[in-house]
């Protein structure tokens, strides 16, 4: 450690338990420790000291924060990575929809998110999202048929999302109309439809859902850059 560099303490065990407190963000990429408050990163730096009241500016404009009681900080890196899986997994699934991106890029996104979805089973969370309202007008399927084989579980995802949009957005519409009817605030409405959107379920099918974590292939150029870009 080079001089004068402050190491930032451990996490104290709370009142005799073996159980810590941290605060986690996929979007970030980081979690933080609250007593004492130390800031960690997903690339296995040393982790940095932090006064308390500057704990949330590293969660800045981050909108899947959680505060989460585990037993180690490994075990709190594991949570903060899957979330950080799920958060990069989405987003690659919509950058592949994107007609604005060359389809060079969109495909490789595409075999981003099927090594996500594999590494860390985060089908079920890409079901949820992408089942919670209409896909934008402008999305474009037209390459969707080109991944079935390459990319067979993000194929899977997108092909049933795509049979669904119809019921997805009789839903979506029901929701809103109904909405209507108890608040005449728009940004009120539009927060509360926010809310319960997640929690309406649409699919049809049932799928499996798997709980592992493995990091196993995550090392791969793809995703080193994309950890990096997004």
């Amino acid at each position: 450690m080079e001089s004068g560099q402050t190491k930032a303490p451990q996490p104290r065990r709370f009142m005799g338990r073996s159980v810590m407190e941290f605060i986690i963000s996929g979007q970030a990429g980081v979690f933080a420790s609250l007593k004492p408050a130390a800031l960690y990163s997903l690339d296995g730096e040393a982790p940095v000291a932090l006064k308390g009241h500057n704990l949330g500016l590293a969660f800045h404009g981050c909108s899947d924060t959680k505060r989460i009681a585990v037993h180690s900080v490994d075990q709190a890196r594991r949570e903060c990575e899957l979330s950080w899986a799920k958060d990069r997994s989405l987003r690659c699934i919509l950058l592949f929809l994107d007609p604005t991106e060359e389809p060079s890029d969109r495909l490789e996104f595409a075999e981003c998110a099927e090594e996500l979805i594999r590494d860390f089973s985060t089908r079920a969370f890409l079901l949820d999202q992408l089942s919670c309202s209409p896909l934008p007008d402008l999305t474009d399927f037209t390459l969707v048929a080109n991944i079935k084989t390459s990319c067979p579980e993000t194929w899977s995802i997108l092909d049933e999302v795509l049979a669904n949009q119809p019921i997805i957005r009789t839903v979506s519409e029901a929701l809103q109309n109904k909405l209507k009817e108890f608040l005449d605030d728009p940004k009120q409405r539009a927060a509360m439809f926010d809310a319960l959107r997640v929690r309406v379920s649409v699919r049809w099918h049932s799928y499996e859902r798997r709980t592992s974590t493995s990091t196993a292939g995550i090392s791969g150029t793809s995703l080193s850059r994309l950890r990096r870009a997004l």
